[in-house]
Parts: structure tokens; C-alpha cells; sequence
């Protein structure tokens, strides 16, 4: 069974907002111009990742025990396993708050830790979330977007990077300073207390809301999305997948789904495949309340994974509110490829 997606928390807590990277930044290391007169683009901090398997990570330590940390843009908090809690006897304390996955529901616990260090940044004491169920092999950690979104954040992959700017003067400067031709689109908060960043997308000339997913190894569209376009796993070309797990305790079933275009920003990729799931099932079976519903309605509807993130460059810059992407070239989605970029205005 492939994993596809982790947890993403239904709750945000600022017990551990800006825990490291505003309190222990490093030195410049270097400026980057942008065209626009006054402003000046610094890299603060830049952190080395390894993707293997699709799956992108970093190392790290708590209290001085390594631990290894997806890169989870599609993770509202960042979270330590409980597995590996337990192992090295952290004090756990209950709380009132859960996390969700496509595997359902999961209760979230906490500790205080020391010493909280990602890469080459360090930080001291603080508290973390501990989730309860979690199937992602070889994963300490969930490195969310609580850390990930302090600052502008440059999604450089094929680099095995990720790089961390401040902008000074920049609120109307084109930012993606590798590419004079990157495509860009407008991006916000999924909700007041969900800082993960959507944006809409255009699929067969309907309108969906997405969101980058680096911890998703394939890019996933939603059942109820899907059937906005008249497709369900009976359609003609859909086909049976295996199983998929993530964040809680079930296992989902999905399906390969054929899909004439997607566009995005002035990106058109066409004849691609995607792989179709009911991405919020499992949270509507374990918690049937009228909050979980209206909370499934923020929730983007397209989830583009490692499949679509492996192939571009990105940069996700939060002072403006927009996404900077770049097509470096191979194929996008399942069998898919950028066709054609067409020349519009940004979003």
C-alpha cells in the first residue's frame, strides 16, 4: 500500500509558532535583485533536504537524539510521532486537540522538549505536538507549515534545498529571481487558524482550490471534486489503484483517473492522469458533528504532491501572498507533461 498523505491538523496552536527560525536566523547570505527598484530579496537561512522515494526530508534533533522530518507543506502543525516520544521517555500531556489524514482521526498529545533543531537551525526549549496514529515509515517528525511559512520560502528540490528569504521593499517585485518567465499565482490561508496556502487551479474549464503538498507522493484529486466533472471510478478510462494510508488508521481505496488539462498560472499541462481518493472520508466517518462538516468545505479539493513538485521549482512568498513556479523539465502527474505555456497575466 503506497502512502500518499500524512496528518494535517484541525487545530493551530502557537505553542511553538516561530520557535526557531526568527530567534536563531543566520547571517545573509546573499542578496537577490528583482528588477524592482528598492527592493532587496536576503536569504536568511538555507537548508539541505533529501529526497528519497519522493519523500523529501531533513534531519534534525530533540534534546540531542537525531530525528529525521518530512517536509510536510500539506501539514497545518509541525508534529513529533509518538513513537519516537515514547522511545526516548519524553513526559507526554493529553490535550483537547486532533490531527486528520485520508486514515481518518488521530489524538494529538504534547511535551517539552530542551532542544528543538531542523538542519543547521537551532532552537532551545519548547513545546511540541505529539500525534498518536502515524504511517509514514522512516519519519520522526512532520516539519509543518507553522515552521515552514515564518518567511518566504524557496521550494528547490533539484537542488536539495530549501531557502529562506526576507523581503525588504518588495511588495510589488517579481520574487522569482531564477526565472524572468515564472509563472505566478495568487495564494491564501485555508483558514484563520489553518496557514497552509491555496490557490485556485482550473481543470476542463471548472474551478478548484488546491494546495502544494510536499509531504503527498503522488497528487491526488478529491471524489466529490471529481464528480463536479461528471467522473467517478465507473467512468470510461478509470481505473483501480492500490489502496492508499496516511494520517490515522484507515486504509483508502482509490483509482487512476484520466484528465484532458489542468491550468494553473499560465502553466497548461495536458492528458494527464491523477490519481482519485476520498480525500475527507475517513475524517467524516470518525467525527460526524456539523463542525467537521463546515470545516471540509475550507479544505482544498486538488492536492498536488511530489509527482507536480519533482518537476518545478518553487517559491512560496508569504509577504505577498502569491506562489512563483518554474516547469524544470520530465513529466508532471501520472503520464502527464507541460504542453504549452501560454502567455498571461499573473493571477
Amino acid at each position: 500500500m503506497a502512502r500518499v498523505l500524512r496528518s494535517s491538523s484541525t487545530a493551530f496552536t502557537s505553542s511553538h509558532k516561530n520557535v526557531i527560525l526568527v530567534t536563531a536566523i543566520l547571517a545573509m547570505l546573499s542578496l537577490s535583485t528583482t528588477g524592482y527598484a528598492g527592493c532587496r530579496y536576503l536569504k536568511q537561512a538555507s537548508l539541505d533536504v533529501t529526497v528519497a522515494n519522493s519523500t523529501p526530508t531533513i534531519g534534525g534533533s530533540v534534546n540531542s537524539h537525531g530525528i529525521n522530518l518530512l517536509v510536510d507543506t500539506g501539514a497545518v502543525q509541525t508534529l513529533l510521532s509518538k513513537k519516537f516520544a515514547e522511545r526516548f521517555d519524553l513526559a507526554l500531556s493529553h490535550t483537547d486537540r486532533t490531527s486528520f489524514g485520508v486514515g481518518g482521526v488521530s489524538q494529538k498529545y504534547s511535551a517539552v522538549v530542551n532542544e528543538f533543531s531542523v538542519g543547521n537551525i537551532k532552537g532551545g526549549k519548547t513545546r511540541l505536538a505529539i500525534v498518536a496514529e502515524s504511517n509514514v515509515p522512516n519519519i520522526d517528525a512532520i516539519l509543518g507549515v507553522d515552521f515552514l511559512f515564518q518567511r518566504d520560502l524557496e521550494i528547490a528540490f533539484a537542488d536539495k534545498k530549501l531557502n529562506y528569504f526576507y523581503p525588504s521593499n518588495c511588495e510589488n517585485a517579481f520574487l522569482a529571481y531564477w526565472d524572468p518567465n515564472a509563472s505566478v499565482v495568487t495564494t491564501r490561508d485555508v483558514s484563520s487558524r489553518d496557514k497552509r496556502q491555496v490557490f485556485n487551479v482550473e481543470i476542463e474549464g471548472q474551478n478548484f482550490l488546491a494546495l502544494v503538498d510536499t509531504g503527498a507522493q503522488i497528487s491526488v484529486i478529491d471524489k466529490a471534486a471529481a464528480a463536479r466533472l461528471g467522473l467517478s471510478e465507473q467512468s470510461v478510462g478509470v481505473t483501480k489503484k492500490s489502496s492508499i494510508m496516511g494520517g490515522g488508521k484507515r486504509v483508502v481505496d482509490n483509482w487512476l483517473l484520466p484528465l484532458k488539462d489542468l491550468r494553473f498560472g499560465a502553466e497548461v499541462v495536458s492528458d494527464i492522469k491523477i490519481t482519485m481518493s476520498d480525500l475527507y472520508g475517513g475524517l467524516s466517518s470518525d467525527s460526524q458533528t456539523i463542525e467537521t462538516t463546515y470545516f471540509i468545505k475550507d479544505q482544498p479539493e486538488i492536492i498536488l504532491g511530489m509527482d507536480f513538485i519533482q518537476s518545478h521549482r518553487l517559491l512560496f512568498a508569504i509577504s505577498q501572498r502569491k506562489m512563483y513556479f518554474s516547469y524544470l523539465g520530465g513529466p508532471v502527474f501520472q503520464g502527464g507533461k507541460v504542453d504549452r505555456v501560454v502567455d498571461v497575466a499573473p493571477d
